[in-house]
Formats: C-alpha cells, structure tokens, sequence
C-alpha cells in the first residue's frame, strides 16, 4: 500500500513510519522540519519537505497518490498553549486548522482512500468522571485541545459531504524513545530530564493528578490497527489505567535508582484531575490492546540507545 505521513519526522510519525516499511508498505514523509529530526528518517521513506499549509502540498499528493494517509503533523503542543497563551498559540491554531484542510482537499483530489488522524486526550478538557469514553462531552481547555477538536470536526464533515472514510485516533499522554527535551516538552520527558540533571520538579508530592499514558509501541500498534479496520469512528487510545503523577516519578526513580527533587508549583492548574481513557472500544473494534505497563515502557524508554538503522559497506 502507497502510505503518506505528514509530521513523519516527529516522535510519533518517525516511529509510525519505521513500523510501516517494516510491514512493507511504500512511504512518503511530508514534514517541515520545524521539530521533526531528519536522523529519526527510515533510510527507505521517501521524503517532502513541505510545510501542511503550503497549496504546494497538492503536488506531493499527485504525484504519489497514496491510498491512505496519516495526519500526524501539528504546531500546537499543551507545552505551548500553557507557556505562550497570548500570542502564538492562537496562531499555531490557525495555522493547523489550514494545514488540516489543505490535507482534506489533497486528498480528495489524489483519490485517498481513507485518512487517519491523530488528537489528543486534552479534547476532554475536565473531566470528573473515573474513566472517559468517547462519548464524554468535549469541553477542551487548552488551545492543543480545541485546535485538534476542531480538526477532527473537519475530518468528520469531509466523511459525510464527501465520503472520505476516516479514524481519530484520540491519544493519551504518549512517551518513549527519540522524545528529546527541549524545554517546552512533554511532560513525561521533562520529569525524566530533571531527575536525571538533578533539576527540582515543579510538582508537589502531595499533588497526586490522575493521568493516562501510552508507551510508543502501544500508540505504533493502534496506528497498525486502523490499516485492516473499515469502521469510521473515534477511538481512544491510551494504558487505561489511571496513573497518578507521584506514581509515574515513583516508577522513574526506580529505573534511574535516583529520587527526585522538588519546587513548590503555580496555584494556576490547567490539566483536569482526572483523565484517563476508557480504551473499551478500541479493544472491542480494532482488536487491539497495549501490551506495555508503565514499569517495562520506562524501562524500554531508558535503554541506552542503539544504531537505528545497521550500515552496510559494499
């Protein structure tokens, strides 16, 4: 199958895109570099460097004319709508909005099959209940959340006007391997950044927030599930397992065998308390499931890195 991935450059994408040559699938990467690294690239993906917002972005689709796309590519980040509010975030907004359709409308110009689309668990916004399903009410907060939100009402509406069949793929906090800190990062790689550096945590012990995570493997596989399954619909896709923050420090301390320091943190909270997945459905449809605890993916997550890819000399 003749595969596009846009944000192919990036933590998920390059991860995804491995899994698919893998399975001997005909890739092309479209990424603007803006975060993606070119070192996480499979030496067999074709590459575009091409920006999701640029028309230019039709002619990568012509001339491929793949059957079905991953749309991974994002310029809003949580770590961003929390730390730049006033500006740029509303821009990234925009920005991702018009990337989204141009992607919708290359598509249907190139005769793709089906689209698979990548949001986030911050569309739930607060949540009180003890697990969220997809049919939660959607009341995101962040500016991560309502832009995926309204990406994935885009991608719903291309389905029923147009017919383009589709998965959302509804993430929860995601971490692993080649997810580098870089100071607006994730959370899960920041917390390990500063134990490792020995640089206080801004969490207090007592502030114990539920969470759901997904080890990279896990989140590869689901991505794997959408390429048998016909069914049109959203899923989440997460541990399902509430994981309390002073839980996941625990379990970093006890890879590293190193404790962790801690700040006092704002008064300003902006996650919910509670939000982890009811991952029922996605069992149930995709017949897929995670196989990694959140112990055996930090251990994973801190080997010491490997070559990538074996060189060979003629």
């Amino acid at each position: 199958m003749k595969i596009l991935v846009t944000g192919g450059a990036g933590f998920l994408g390059s991860h995804l895109v491995d899994q698919l040559i893998n399975l001997n699938h005909e890739v092309m990467i479209v990424d603007n570099f803006s975060s993606g690294k070119v070192d996480s690239i499979h030496v067999r993906a074709g590459i575009a460097c091409c920006d999701t917002r640029d028309k230019k972005i039709e002619a990568v689709f012509e001339r491929f004319r793949p059957d079905l796309v991953y749309h991974f590519a994002s310029r809003t980040r949580f770590s961003e709508s929390l730390f730049r509010l006033k500006n740029t975030s509303r821009y990234d907004v925009d920005d991702d909005l018009s990337g989204t359709l141009n992607v919708l409308n290359a598509c249907l110009r190139s005769g793709v099959k089906k689209i698979v689309f990548a949001s986030s668990i911050e569309v739930y916004g607060d949540v009180t209940t003890h697990s969220v399903n997809e049919d939660h009410p959607l009341n995101p907060k962040s500016y991560h959340g309502k832009a995926k939100l309204k990406q994935e009402q885009y991608v719903e509406s291309y389905y029923e006007n147009y017919g383009l069949s589709y998965t959302i793929l509804r993430f929860s906090s995601v971490y692993g391997r080649r997810q580098e800190y870089s100071g607006e990062s994730h959370v899960f790689s920041s917390i390990n950044h500063c134990i490792q550096n020995d640089i206080p945590l801004m969490l207090k012990p007592r502030n114990n927030k539920i969470r759901d995570c997904l080890y990279i493997d896990d989140a590869i596989k689901a991505c794997e599930a959408t390429l048998s399954s016909n069914t049109n619909g959203v899923f989440n896709i997460g541990l399902g397992i509430p994981i309390g923050a002073n839980e996941f420090v625990s379990k970093i301390e006890d890879v590293l065998e190193k404790k962790a320091l801690y700040l006092p943190t704002s008064k300003h909270e902006q996650r919910s308390h509670h939000n982890h997945f009811d991952i029922s459905k996605s069992t149930r449809t995709l017949a897929w499931e995670p196989m990694y605890s959140l112990y055996r993916g930090l251990e994973e997550m801190m080997r010491p890195k490997e070559s990538k890819f074996e060189l060979t000399s003629d």
